[in-house]
């Protein structure tokens, strides 16, 4: 009959009898396995003491996160920046690809109104070119003509324009802007026809629908001479034309119109006609005078050469402005 040996438990120094032919034991049959959660579903596994590998997790579970792992590494492929040419790693379910790097996807421009620096995407389509709450603070709108009352649009770069260039904004409407120089070519041929001093007041008149009428002064009696109107005339094409009446018997005294341009500035001209004998009496241009301070000033001609240049310069005070009137000198 074998002798039996005796060891003695490493865990609990219980004594574990062996036959000879057999490795010592080092544990019991109690000690011999332990009990550890599975770090993936958390469950109980028995664990023998004496492996030198103790597994961490379930075969099964390993075998699915491998599975799940191998599954994930399949959607992801390698692709390189368009810019540095980083490899980017990219996963194929994404809905939109990027096609540069972390480092390379946003640059800087100079913000169109503020200049201070704009992050910009490189594959937006449409790159803004100004901040958000620049754009905000400059956005779209609308103010009034002061000769007529209509509006006029004024454009974000518009705004950042005349803010850079220092200029004010528009006050007149186009259509106003030309008919100035009709009103003041009529303006400066009744100057001639009357032989006195004038003073003319630009004012709206209508409710619903306002039109510019320059009522035409004495400059020192204060006298209502005549009045201006602008008009549209023709029947397939029209045109704008000035009409001057008298104001004691209402008659048509001139019509006033957009004449040929100069032939070499292209400078416009406005002609006056009689209407007793239709004949053009008198041209008018606009010119830049002064040095330091410039001004716009008309300048009437008689048709046959005849006197100095009649001018009519813009006279406005801060009450003409607040009220949208405008003022106009001939001397």
């Amino acid at each position: 009959m074998p002798k039996w040996l005796i060891a003695t438990c490493r865990e609990c120094g219980d004594e574990v009898p062996y036959l000879p032919e057999w490795d010592e034991p080092q544990y019991c049959k109690e000690c011999r396995f332990y009990k550890e959660d599975c770090a993936i579903c958390g469950r109980v596994m028995q664990i023998g003491r004496g492996w030198e590998h103790p597994p961490r997790v379930h075969k099964e579970c390993r075998e699915q996160a491998q599975a799940e792992r191998e599954e994930r590494n399949a959607k992801w492929y390698d692709t390189h920046c368009k810019e540095c040419g980083t490899v980017m790693r990219v996963c194929r379910e994404w809905d939109k690809q990027p096609e540069y790097c972390k480092a390379c996807a946003f640059y800087e421009i100079e913000c169109g109104i503020c200049d201070r620096p704009l992050r910009v995407h490189r594959s937006w389509s449409n790159v803004p070119w100004a901040h958000k709450e620049c754009r905000e603070k400059y956005a779209p709108r609308e103010v009034d003509c002061e000769t007529c009352g209509a509006t006029i649009p004024l454009s974000t770069k518009f705004q950042v324009k005349c803010r850079k260039m220092g200029w004010d904004f528009p006050k007149r409407c186009r259509p106003c802007k030309h008919d100035s120089l009709l009103i003041q070519g009529a303006i400066g041929a009744l100057r001639d026809e009357l032989g006195v001093p004038l003073t003319a007041t630009i004012e709206r008149r209508g409710v619903l629908f306002t039109h510019a009428v320059a009522i035409v002064r004495h400059k020192f009696t204060g006298e209502t001479l005549a009045e201006v109107t602008m008009d549209d005339q023709g029947i397939i094409f029209t045109e704008r034309v000035a009409v001057a009446k008298s104001v004691r018997n209402g008659h048509q005294i001139t019509t006033t119109r957009e004449g040929t341009p100069k032939l070499f500035s292209g400078q416009r001209t406005a002609d006056t006609r009689s209407t007793t004998t239709g004949k053009r009496t008198h041209q008018t241009t606009l010119e830049r005078q002064g040095i330091i301070v410039q001004e716009t000033i008309a300048k009437t001609r008689r048709a046959d050469g005849h006197a100095k240049p009649i001018v009519t310069r813009s006279n406005r005070s801060w009450l003409d402005r607040l009220l949208g009137r405008g003022q106009h000198e001939s001397d």
